[in-house]
């Protein structure tokens, strides 16, 4: 079945990688990137098993299918997104942002969230809880290797 613009069932199947193109409905939600450009994310829902698509337009940012915005993680109706900025995101995860996205048609958001610069982490560090109301936490859990003296 066809997605439609303003749909948003109770269980979706979303893909892993964001598309890079202008979309708007009654999902979308407009912020800034660190560097001050306006980005808008849009959710196009669908019925399972068709999968639905988060669509990211950012004018001033390349439009590189290995540039494209990533679905990290997700929970109730929050995700979170990784959005590269330019080509050095190929490298290194330190070039992209990452924000909070709130799908729901009545008040979508778009949350910039910090950069722990000078920490970084991966995407598979990442977890959201969504809380009551309109709360959630977002978490970047690290495994540190412990260091073990070794006596002679």
């Amino acid at each position: 079945m066809a997605s439609s613009s303003h749909y948003v069932p109770r269980c979706v199947l979303v893909g892993h990688r964001g598309c890079s193109a202008p979309r708007r409905n009654a999902t979308t939600a407009w912020s800034k990137t660190s560097t001050g450009l306006p980005i808008a994310v849009t959710f196009c829902a669908a019925r399972p098993p068709a999968v639905s698509h988060i669509f990211v337009n950012c004018p001033g940012i390349e439009s590189d299918v290995s540039l494209s915005p990533t679905v990290i993680t997700d929970d109730a109706n929050l995700v979170v997104l990784r959005v590269p900025l330019d080509s050095r995101s190929r490298i290194h995860n330190r070039h992209s942002d990452y924000f909070v996205y709130r799908v729901d048609p009545r008040r979508p958001s778009l949350d910039l969230l910090p950069n722990p610069y000078p920490e970084t982490f991966g995407d598979n560090e990442i977890a959201i809880l969504s809380c009551n109301g309109d709360d959630f936490v977002v978490a970047a859990l690290r495994i540190v290797p412990s260091i073990k003296p070794t006596f002679k």
